[in-house]
């Protein structure tokens, strides 16, 4: 016990220090290559912040097939609550926007988007309900308005039940229409099988 008071604690502290400070210089740098950007983004679909906004691209010429619908399958497991950001969105869940106004953006109208986010590990902090979520961190849930969105565009959510129970969230806790899986690795199975594209989303932009 002593080893761990002494030694552990004190290196899990730095460990995470050191983790929320190259998380924030990841996102300086790369607000640094957005920011002349932002007078020309676009958001076909969702806007949560200028990360979920797309770079008009001129003279495309391999547009996606406008008839075809594409199945489109997050793996979340981007921790949203680190050290320093409780009071902002998940950045994983910014990029699952962005790729979504990025086909969207390439022509693919929205009746022939189907997009599914999985969400396990850390990620399921970002998906707790405005109480539970100020209960926790003392603040209002600020992917709120992102995931209300996404939802309006048709974006299903799905949790993982092992998550769950590991890190003691119960359903009444959930934000609204969130569903409820055995497991996320059994809900990637179900999706996978039906031919959905997968992304793994689970660090900075």
């Amino acid at each position: 016990m002593k080893f761990i008071k002494n030694y552990l604690l004190p290196l899990c502290f730095i460990l995470s220090s050191l983790f929320s400070n190259a998380q924030t210089a990841a996102r300086e740098s790369a607000a640094a290559k957005m920011d002349p950007f932002i007078p020309v983004l676009e958001y076909p679909l969702i806007k949560g912040s200028k990360w979920t906004g797309v770079i008009p691209v001129k003279n495309v010429t391999d547009k996606p097939e406008a008839n075809t619908v594409y199945k489109l399958l997050f793996d979340l497991t981007q921790n949203g609550t680190a050290t320093g950001m409780v009071d902002k969105p998940n950045e994983g869940l910014e990029e699952i926007a962005r790729i979504i106004n990025l086909h969207a953006a390439a022509g693919i109208q929205p009746k022939n988007l189907k997009s599914v986010v999985i969400v396990h590990s850390a990620a399921i902090l970002s998906v707790l309900n405005s109480a539970a979520y100020e209960k926790k961190f003392n603040y209002s849930n600020p992917n709120a308005d992102l995931i209300d969105q996404m939802q309006k565009v048709g974006v299903h959510f799905v949790l993982c039940g092992q998550t769950m129970n590991l890190r003691g969230v119960e359903g009444a806790e959930l934000y609204k229409n969130i569903f409820i899986a055995e497991a996320a690795k059994v809900a990637l199975t179900k999706y996978l099988t039906a031919g959905y594209v997968s992304f793994v989303i689970s660090g900075a932009h």
